[in-house]
């Protein structure tokens, strides 16, 4: 896990900085701080650099640093993520007489390319973007993975060259265009959706290699820039349907206790001290109970506390004293200096917007996982995209099946709606004020003073064509997954510790999505298969809790101080968004104006990106 940047320039305008002191290195030395180098390499007109900032996870020696050369010099790669089938990788290229000088995934991923070609991308396990230079063709590749859990975002140079790197602030800072992307911007306002839908990121300038994307770059007779995506998702889930026609319910539980099991067993391959992220849901604590069965002295993280019921804290003491696990349990004190430095460290990660302070929350968990001394951490993001374990899943299937005349099936996913509703009565005035996300209306239409649009609406409900697979895989691609990623992401490397999500292993993910939808949604539960197959090993008080919590800590945090700093710091620099016909004053963004809407937060939230992006 680390962070890589490069460029190539004409020589004769060649000028940027990739020194130690430089913010191209600077913006990525938190994702890699172990050691850090670069590399560049003269191609008839142009210069090429390569540049990486290294945390050895794999292979501590400095052997595995890079940029790192094949045996004959002719290609240089720079790769930041980890390919967890490395070991059957690295034999099988044995057998065909590679020969390997260093124990990590980096050679491992280069001979790979250099034997099969883009071809073994479809092979890797992993998480990766990375970029690979042939200077004998001159030509240069960026690649993403397949979800895009890994970044890279680049942008073309006013002499005709190409910027990239882990970091969008380094990006915008080589380009040559930093003017905002309002559209990007208010559909994330307006939607809670800001990445995943096409290559924009907050400047205009600035995009991503898009996940599942191959970038070429040619330098023959000029720089020729073309992009190939290189995996479907939708494609693979329609093979894997074909492949479970005629399977039993108990031959797929046994395919997936398989495949969850493979997912944490490789996802704990390092050479350095690996955790677990404890949430006291589901998914968090089947990874935790497969990962203490395989490295008995794991330990856990949390944010919450066991005396607190409100918290994640009192169900994650009840696994954790079953399993005997050391549990480190996380919060922030409530004094306002430490809550403004929580979020201040968050908005220096995220560099994006972000809606919601269980963001910080989990900035604050990474934080105290590296005062801890670990520089790995297992989470368990993905679990209700794939296996269909929020509630807008209920409803979707409900409509579909009674669209197609599914009487029986209608009838179930009836109950488990009605039974999840019961349960869930509490909280039907906070879904509520999420209704018109699903209705391709603005969730702000209470706030008169952020008036920007987004150029599209976008279909989180979809036709009445889509299928609850199309409605996961566009979860998985768009809606859910690639926002959530980043925040993964960028809060991780923040602190230098590398997330592994193991619902997250594509064999998982498209295995799950294939499923058929009353083996995910039964009984008033989603993600049904799962709790079957652990209801042995879970306590039940976790395995059957319609009560899903979260890091609840948005509101406690405004109201202990956040709040107040937000609107004096906007109030103080208003005069920066007023070309975006925002108008702030002290009436229509004070306490009381803002007490009874809590989706107001994010409204301070917003405008505090716009003034300091401004």
């Amino acid at each position: 896990m680390c962070g890589i940047s490069g460029a190539i320039e004409l020589k004769d305008f060649a000028k940027i900085d990739f020194s130690r002191d430089s913010f191209a290195h600077k913006s990525i030395a938190r994702r890699g701080p172990d050691s850090y180098s670069y590399k560049s390499i003269d191609y008839e007109r142009y210069k090429i650099t390569l540049a990486h900032s290294r945390l050895s996870i794999i292979d501590l020696s400095s052997a595995s640093n890079q940029p790192f050369y094949s045996s004959d010099k002719r290609y240089l790669v720079v790769f930041n993520g980890e390919i967890y089938n490395y070991i059957e990788l690295r034999q099988e290229l044995k057998s065909y007489g590679v020969q390997f000088e260093t124990q990590g995934d980096t050679e491992v991923l280069l001979y790979s390319w250099i034997y099969w070609g883009s071809a073994c991308l479809h092979r890797f396990n992993g998480m990766f973007s990375f970029a690979i230079y042939d200077s004998q063709n001159g030509e240069l590749n960026l690649v993403r993975d397949r979800f895009g859990v890994k970044p890279l975002v680049y942008s073309f140079l006013s002499n005709g060259g190409v910027f990239f790197s882990s970091s969008i602030d380094s990006v915008s800072v080589h380009s040559n265009n930093v003017k905002l992307d309002m559209d990007y911007l208010s559909r994330g306002y307006h939607y809670g959706i800001f990445e995943g839908i096409g290559d924009n990121t907050s400047y205009e300038s600035v995009k991503y290699l898009e996940a599942g994307t191959i970038a070429t770059i040619s330098l023959n007779d000029g720089l020729k820039f073309s992009l190939n995506r290189w995996y479907d998702l939708k494609i693979e889930v329609e093979k894997k349907l074909a492949l479970n026609v005629g399977k039993s319910y108990d031959q797929l539980m046994e395919v997936c206790r398989y495949l969850m099991y493979d997912a944490v067993k490789v996802r704990l391959r390092s050479d350095v001290p690996v955790a677990v992220s404890l949430s006291g849901g589901v998914d968090s604590t089947i990874i935790a109970k497969i990962a203490k069965s395989i490295s008995p002295d794991i330990e856990g993280f949390t944010f919450g506390n066991p005396s607190n019921p409100i918290s994640e804290g009192e169900l994650v003491e009840l696994f954790a004293t079953q399993n005997r696990i050391k549990v480190n349990y996380i919060s922030i004190e409530e004094t306002k200096d430490e809550i403004v430095t929580a979020f201040e460290e968050t908005f220096e990660a995220q560099e994006l917007p972000f809606f919601g302070l269980s963001i910080v929350a989990q900035n604050q968990v990474y934080k105290n996982v590296k005062k801890n001394n670990f520089k790995v951490l297992l989470g368990g993001q993905g679990g209700d995209e794939i296996f269909a374990g929020y509630r807008k899943f209920f409803i979707h299937s409900l409509k579909n099946g009674l669209k197609n005349g599914e009487i029986s099936n209608s009838f179930n996913l009836l109950y488990s709606l009605g039974n999840m509703l019961f349960y869930e009565s509490k909280k039907i005035g906070l879904f509520w004020g999420f209704r018109n996300r699903y209705f391709n209306q603005s969730n702000h239409g209470i706030t008169d003073y952020i008036s920007i649009r987004p150029t599209r609406k976008l279909e989180m409900i979809g036709d009445a064509s889509m299928t609850i697979i199309d409605r996961q895989v566009m979860d998985v691609l768009q809606s859910s997954i690639p926002t959530l990623l980043r925040y993964e992401d960028r809060n991780s490397m923040y602190h230098s510790i590398e997330s592994r999500l193991p619902m997250m292993d594509y064999r998982l993910v498209e295995f799950a999505i294939s499923l058929p939808i009353l083996y995910k949604i039964k009984k008033g539960y989603g993600k049904w298969i799962l709790r079957d197959i652990y209801r042995d090993q879970i306590p039940r008080e976790i395995l059957f809790n319609k009560r899903k919590r979260g890091f609840d800590v948005s509101q406690k945090l405004m109201e202990l101080g956040l709040q107040d700093y937000l609107i004096n710091f906007i109030l103080a620099n208003k005069s920066k968004i007023k070309d975006y016909g925002i108008d702030v004053n002290e009436k229509n963004i004070s306490r009381s104006s803002l007490k009874s809407e809590h989706l107001r937060n994010n409204d301070l939230l917003f405008l505090n990106y716009l003034v300091r992006k401004s």
